[in-house]
C-alpha cells in the first residue's frame, strides 16, 4: 500500500510540472496578416464572433458568406470574408438610413 502512495505522489508531481511548462493556447486563433487563405466554418465563425449555428442560419437565410468546397470540407476564403462584411455594413447602415 505505501509503495502505491509513493508511486502515485510521483506521478502527481509529473503531472504537475507538465501542467507548469505547457503554455496556454490563445482562445481565438492568431494568423500573421496574409498567410490565411481560406477558413473553416468554425474558425470563420469564431472570429466574426458569432456561433456556428448563426453561420448556418444566415446561410440558409442567403445572407452567409460564399464557401467553396475543397474535397468534402467547406471552406470560406479571405475574399469572400471581406465581401461578407463590406455587404452587411452596407445593409447595416441602409437599415439606420
Amino acid at each position: 500500500m505505501a509503495q502505491f502512495k509513493i508511486a502515485e505522489r510521483k506521478r502527481r508531481s509529473r503531472v504537475a510540472a507538465c501542467a507548469q511548462t505547457l503554455p496556454t493556447p490563445p482562445p481565438f486563433p492568431t494568423f500573421p496578416s496574409g498567410s490565411l487563405l481560406a477558413m473553416t466554418i468554425p474558425e470563420f465563425a469564431r472570429l466574426h464572433g458569432m456561433s456556428v449555428a448563426m453561420f448556418f442560419k444566415m446561410q440558409s437565410q442567403g445572407e452567409g458568406p460564399e464557401m467553396m468546397a475543397i474535397g468534402r470540407r467547406r471552406m470560406v476564403s479571405m475574399e469572400s470574408a471581406a465581401r461578407w462584411r463590406a455587404a452587411r455594413e452596407k445593409a447595416a447602415t441602409e437599415a439606420a438610413e
